[in-house]
């Protein structure tokens, strides 16, 4: 056995030696940056865009196959001008050379550094990537005879990549059909090992720039990436925006259809935070009325159809604390289950303002317009906090309930708003309504009417600028946007009041007519006097309607005078 060996020893010595000397030899004297322009050129036919490479191309054989260089430039799309689509600062990788003798492909980490990408859409909606995503159809080939036979991961068997590393990234992207931009800055990427069948550890980090003027927030990620050629999954996930923290699990399950799957846990986050800032508007009155025009004013946003259309999906999103348009809520529960067309949400449910929230909702996508519909409900909730942060009022107090059922159909936010329909009812308890005392307004009617006829009036007494109430009842029948009330009653220890009107919701104005009694004597009496309620509903205004009152004091005398007419007719018949 060892005179074998010997023998091997001897013959294989001497070819694995001159084997070497070639490597080295070739090494040496073959120059890869003669065939720069062969690159270049290549490039061009596959893409029809310009390659340029500045730095030297540098290669090595033993123990890995290399290439490295610096200075790519990759160019832009026609009609997107000169900034090029890509830049490198420098980039490398190399490959095992032994294993490729028997099939397998060993390559080393990818370094690229100093990367910057350049994305764009113009006004008419093209892109500047459109034309490398497109592709080219090739010629159809013989049917093979065989079944073939693919592999269950993305990644080809026997590829093994030892990791990625991108440092110092940046991506632009200039959105002249939304006259936006965003841009994603101090990009780092890092991989563990990539291989068939075996989840990639992830980690990146990142600087998101968005919004004008400009806003940013960081993030970061790390996750265990399992890859098919059908699925993508994020397990593990670990996903941090600013002081937010995102966890569990998320899949696409069907790359095909883009089918969702998640289970997902987010500690606490802040959406207004990201949301476009809106302009200054002072203080007060004046800052809550240029709130409304601007809220009635802005541009309608275009609903998603195409994409609730083709929506698949399923999962649940647990949230611990949420902010969004102004309203705060804690412990929320989301879940989806979107086929077909058909998107539902629910059973939801939630905590907010010292109550509970619980509700459904069904979006259906599947006509040219969507189909929304809504069935809420809020209980033992401080209705005047949550009016406040939802910049609705601000001007009441009071622990109530509030039931919904409404639809709506559009293709943009105002159609969805023009078109709500259905019924709102509201219960109130143990509350005010801050910024007129109806007691105050109807004395100081009664005064100005007295001194208009030169009765005496009575100095007028200082008092509270609110009017409380015991229980306050009211059903709304909304059609078109616009809200019909005929049973709201307000019962105070001063003041009870009933009546109704309309709320438009779409230029949030009031429309409203109340017969006010202010409570007289021990038995609760009192004269009905009319208040009108109009205005915004940031800023409404109360009014006594005089013309009502001078109305009723004359049928009063009319039928004094009446009264007496008739008296003294039955005294005259008297035997």
């Amino acid at each position: 056995m060892k005179k074998i060996l010997k023998i091997l020893a001897w013959v294989i010595g001497p070819v694995l030696g001159l084997l070497l000397v070639t490597v080295l030899a070739v090494s040496l004297v073959f120059d890869p940056n003669k065939y720069k322009g062969e690159i270049v050129q290549a490039v061009k036919t596959a893409t029809g865009r310009e390659l340029t490479i500045e730095g030297k191309l540098s290669w090595s054989l033993i123990p890995w196959l290399g290439v490295k260089t610096e200075g790519l430039t990759f160019g832009n799309a026609r009609g997107f001008g000169p900034e090029p689509f890509a830049k490198v600062g420098a980039a490398g990788a190399s490959v095992e050379l032994l294993p490729l003798l028997i099939g397998h492909v060993r390559v080393n980490t990818l370094h690229m550094r100093d990367l910057t990408i350049n994305l764009a859409r113009d006004a008419k909606g093209r892109t500047n990537w459109d034309d490398l995503v497109s592709g080219t159809k090739t010629a159809p080939t013989e049917k093979p005879s065989q079944p073939e036979k693919h592999s269950s991961s993305a990644i080809p068997a026997g590829v093994v990549i030892g990791g990625v590393n991108v440092q110092r990234a940046a991506v632009n992207f200039r959105d002249s059909a939304q006259d936006a931009a965003y841009a994603v800055r101090d990009l780092e990427l890092r991989t563990g090992r990539i291989a068939t069948d075996a989840p990639i550890d992830v980690q990146l980090a990142c600087t998101l720039q968005y919004d004008k003027p400009a806003k940013q927030a960081k993030l970061a990620l790390r996750t265990a990436l399992a890859l098919s050629d059908k699925s993508v999954a994020l397990r593990n996930l670990e996903l941090k925006l600013d002081d937010s923290r995102l966890t569990g699990v998320f899949e696409i399950a069907d790359l095909r259809k883009t089918a969702l799957r998640f289970d997902l846990a987010l500690d606490k986050i802040d959406l207004d935070r990201y949301l476009p800032a809106a302009p200054a508007s002072g203080t007060g009155a004046a800052a809550a009325r240029t709130t409304s025009t601007q809220q009635t004013n802005a541009p309608a946003t275009d609903i998603p159809v195409a994409t609730l259309r083709t929506l698949d999906a399923q999962g649940k999103l647990r949230i611990g604390s949420l902010k969004a348009l102004g309203i705060r809520i804690s412990d929320v529960l989301v879940q989806i289950a979107a086929h077909n067309g058909v998107t539902n949400l629910g059973p939801n449910e939630g905590k907010l303002y010292g109550g509970v929230w619980s509700g459904r909702s069904q979006f259906d996508a599947r006509a040219a317009k969507a189909r929304f519909n809504f069935g809420d409900e809020l209980k033992n909730v401080q209705l005047g906090p949550l009016l406040k942060d939802a910049g609705v009022f601000d001007r009441f107090q009071g622990t109530g309930e509030i039931a919904w059922t409404l639809v709506n159909q559009g293709a943009n936010t105002r159609e969805l708003l023009q078109s709500l329909t259905g019924t709102v009812n509201v219960a109130a308890r143990d509350g005010r309504i801050e910024g007129v005392n109806f007691a105050k307004l109807i004395a100081d009617a009664r005064r100005l009417y007295d001194q208009a006829r030169g009765k005496a009036v009575a100095v007028a007494t200082a008092s509270s600028d609110e009017t409380a109430f015991k229980s306050l009842h009211a059903s709304d029948k909304i059609e078109n946007g616009v809200a019909l009330t005929d049973d709201l009653k307000l019962e105070g220890p001063v003041v009870r009041a009933e009546g109704g009107g309309t709320a438009d919701l779409v230029r949030e104005t009031l429309d409203y007519r109340l017969n006010v009694v202010v409570v007289e004597g021990e038995g609760r009496q009192g004269n009905a006097l009319p208040v009108r309620i109009g205005g915004t509903f940031a800023n409404p205004s109360y009014r006594v309607e005089f013309g009502e009152i001078l109305k009723q004091k004359a049928e009063q005398q009319l039928e004094k005078k009446l009264n007496e007419k008739l008296d003294r007719l039955f005294r005259k018949r008297e035997p």
